[in-house]
C-alpha cells in the first residue's frame, strides 16, 4: 500500500467559545506536532463588556454597584451611560464626567457629600485610573487616559494540545503545562473580520514530547488577560494543520 499523507487538516466552524473538537481518525491519536494554519474570526466582543462593566467608585454615602450597560461605546456615549450609573448610586448627590480637551484625561466631579475612590479593575482601561485613588474637594482626575479601542489580541488556548515544559534549579526541577498555542493581534475593527493565514515562514508549531493523542481537544479563546472571549453568538473559524505518524 502507498504512504499515506502526514499531515492532516483539522478545521473548527462553530459560534461557542470554547470549542471541542472529536474526530475517529485514528492517525490522529499520534500526533508529533500542531500549528495554526489559518484563523477567521469577527471582532464582536463589546468594549463594554462583562469583565469591564462594573466600574469601582465607592464613598461613604454611595449605595450599590456601578456598572455600565454592555454595549460598543465611543467616549461620548460611555462618559453619559457611567453618569447614569453614578447618579443612580450617589443619590441625593449627582456626578459630572468630563474629558479634559487637552490632556484627554477624564474629571469626575461630585455635587456633595463625601469623598469617593475610584480603585483598579478590567474597566481601568476605560475610565483611565489604573490605581486606587480618593477625591480632593470631590473632585478625581484619572491618571491615564481612557482607551476604548476594545479587544488587542486574541489568544487560543487548550489544554489538550498545549506542551509541558521543564525547569531546573539547584534544588528543584519544576514541570508546568503550557496551554496557550498561539496568538494573534485583532487588526480589525469591532463588527470588522480578522483573517490571519500562517506560512511556513510564520507558523508557530508546538513539538510534543513522542506522539501526542489529539483525536478530540478543547479550544478556547481569550484575551490578553486570559479570559474568555464573548465571541456573542457569531461564528469563528480555525484551520490547523496536524503532523501524524506516517502510516502504509
Amino acid at each position: 500500500m502507498a504512504t499515506l499523507p502526514n499531515t492532516r487538516i483539522v478545521q473548527i466552524v462553530t459560534s461557542q467559545n470554547p470549542a471541542s473538537f472529536r474526530s475517529s481518525d485514528i492517525d490522529l491519536g499520534q500526533v508529533s506536532r500542531v500549528h495554526l494554519k489559518t484563523l477567521i474570526l469577527p471582532n464582536t466582543e463589546f468594549n463594554v463588556n462583562s469583565k469591564t462593566a462594573t466600574v469601582l467608585i465607592t464613598a461613604a454615602d454611595m449605595v450599590g454597584s456601578v456598572i455600565v450597560p454592555q454595549g460598543q461605546y465611543g467616549i461620548t456615549a460611555y462618559l453619559a451611560a457611567l453618569k447614569v450609573q453614578l447618579d443612580a448610586a450617589a443619590a441625593p448627590n449627582t456626578f459630572t464626567v468630563t474629558q479634559n480637551p487637552t490632556t484627554f484625561k477624564l474629571i469626575f466631579t461630585k455635587s456633595g457629600g463625601a469623598e469617593f475612590t475610584i480603585s483598579p479593575n478590567r474597566a481601568s482601561r476605560l475610565t483611565g485610573q489604573h490605581t486606587a485613588k480618593t477625591s480632593t474637594a470631590l473632585v478625581l482626575v484619572s491618571d491615564g487616559i481612557p482607551d476604548m479601542s476594545g479587544m488587542r489580541i486574541v489568544c487560543f488556548q487548550s489544554f489538550t494540545l498545549g506542551k509541558f515544559k521543564m525547569s531546573s534549579s539547584a534544588t528543584s526541577t519544576a514541570i508546568t503545562k503550557t496551554v496557550v498555542l498561539g496568538s494573534e493581534p485583532m487588526t480589525a475593527p469591532f463588527g470588522g473580520v480578522l483573517k490571519s493565514e500562517q506560512t511556513e515562514e510564520t507558523l508557530d508549531s508546538h513539538y510534543f514530547n513522542g506522539y501526542h493523542n489529539c483525536s478530540s481537544f478543547e479550544m478556547l479563546l481569550v484575551d490578553e488577560n486570559g479570559e474568555r472571549l464573548e465571541t456573542n453568538g457569531c461564528e469563528w473559524i480555525m484551520e490547523m494543520e496536524f503532523h501524524v505518524r506516517g502510516a502504509t
